[in-house]
């Protein structure tokens, strides 16, 4: 009887035992849950700030698009409150990168996608041997170019506006067609009419003379008929349009580009360069409205103005900005920011509308460390022995920090060797392509 009786007890100290072990190891799994689900409505609230902070700003830019088309920039506060719930408010920040301005141009840059070998080992920053690299990631790339910043900077293994980084850009594209303009390919009655209280009849018959050709000698067409008559190209240029859609690619905004972009440009040097940007900072907006103002103010010789008015503009469609998005407490404005995320994002404005060509979480960016930049470390280096410790202690297994999904914006990488796939569509030949649509 007592040996029954004992190992009853112990069959009931066991179960016991098994349930206190299963309750705590349920208590575990909930509490884990209750975490993963926490941080699941984090990241939902924080994905929404941005969504609103994103439509603000596209919506503020798209209304001042008169402005670019003008040849001017646009302008936002630095700061924007997006609503107040409560104590909080929610505001979005924009960042200034090194002292420059929170919205940057994309315009202003050298296309990294159209530029040569010459042009680019030619910018500040980079030599031949570094630019036959990126030439070469460039044909590399999925149809032959960067579909984003975030590839080209992994490509010269940089962060976003770091050296180099700053003086390219894979949003070079500017509209062939505009609304208000005419399309003036072929010369019909109807053009001449919807352009005859507007351009005198030397205007009219320049614009008959280069109807016909290709869109991407446009401007040049127009110089060579009337190069005594720099105005009046700048009057043409403002109306009519080769197209009624597509795009021009590789355009670089001669209102906002710096001198080093400047001055790798077709028939540029450096020192016409430095003049046309001295120049340019004592005009007033009416005067840089007009594409042909160096030639008008005397900045350049005709010649030059036939190999440079094909890649230039006087528009910069595409911007780019830092946004960080928080909360404070209602009242307290100059308060630290709680709760931040920072996005860097380019607006597209190319189209009425405008829409998002990138968004990319700065936060996840820089801890994701899939990149391989082209310039590698010197191949011939000692081999050493490395000695693996691996510490399987709960105290360093609990020190490991969260797996990040990697950015929104990241490609996968390539098949070395893929194989074709007869359903896969086309791609689409668009110099507007990117992450977001």
């Amino acid at each position: 009887m007592t040996q029954r009786r004992g190992i009853v007890l112990a069959t009931v100290a066991v179960v016991g035992a098994a349930a206190l072990w299963i309750a705590v190891a349920l208590l575990q799994v909930s509490a884990a849950a209750i975490a993963t689900s926490d941080l699941e409505v984090q990241r939902t609230n924080a994905l929404l700030r941005v969504e609103s902070a994103v439509r603000v700003l596209l919506g503020q830019l798209n209304d001042q698009r008169d402005l670019i088309i003008d040849g001017q920039a646009p302008d936002v506060a630095d700061r924007i409150t997006l609503w107040e719930a409560g104590t909080r408010a929610v505001v979005v920040e924009l960042l200034a990168i090194d002292d420059g301005p929170a919205l940057r141009p994309q315009g202003a840059r050298l296309d990294v996608n159209v530029a040569t070998e010459e042009q680019l080992a030619a910018l500040e920053g980079m030599d031949d041997a570094m630019a036959a690299d990126l030439i070469a990631a460039r044909g590399a790339s999925p149809g032959g170019r960067f579909i984003d910043t975030a590839a080209l900077c992994a490509a010269l293994g940089v962060e976003l506006e770091e050296g180099i980084a700053a003086l390219l850009t894979v949003y070079g594209h500017a509209p062939m067609h505009v609304e208000g303009m005419v399309v003036a390919s072929p010369f019909t009655p109807d053009v001449e009419a919807d352009l005859s209280g507007t351009l005198d009849t030397a205007g009219l018959g320049t614009l008959q003379q280069v109807s016909d050709g290709p869109p991407d000698t446009w401007h040049s067409r127009l110089a060579q008929v009337s190069s005594d008559a720099p105005a009046r190209i700048g009057d043409i240029i403002a109306v009519a349009s080769p197209a009624a859609d597509g795009w021009s690619t590789g355009m670089t905004d001669i209102n906002l580009a710096p001198e080093s972009v400047l001055a790798v440009l077709p028939g540029m040097t450096p020192e016409r360069a430095a003049h046309l940007v001295a120049v340019r900072d004592t005009l007033d907006d009416e005067s840089l409205s007009r594409l042909t103002w160096p030639w008008v103010e005397e900045v350049l010789d005709d010649q030059l103005q036939l190999e440079l008015l094909d890649h230039v503009s006087i528009s910069s469609w595409c911007w780019q900005a830092t946004i960080q998005v928080g909360e404070h407490e209602v009242g307290e404005p100059d308060a630290p920011l709680r709760d931040v995320v920072r996005y860097d994002v380019v607006f597209d404005l190319s189209e009425p509308g405008g829409r998002v060509a990138m968004l990319r979480d700065v936060q996840l960016a820089s801890r994701h460390i899939g990149t391989v930049p082209i310039r590698q470390q010197p191949e011939e280096e000692e081999e050493t022995e490395i000695e693996v410790v691996v510490d399987e202690s709960p105290e360093a297994i609990d020190d490991v920090p969260p797996w990040d999904d990697p950015p929104l914006d990241e490609a996968p990488p390539l098949d070395p060797d893929p194989v074709p796939d007869s359903t896969d569509p086309a791609p689409i030949d668009d110099p507007r392509l990117g992450r977001w649509h």
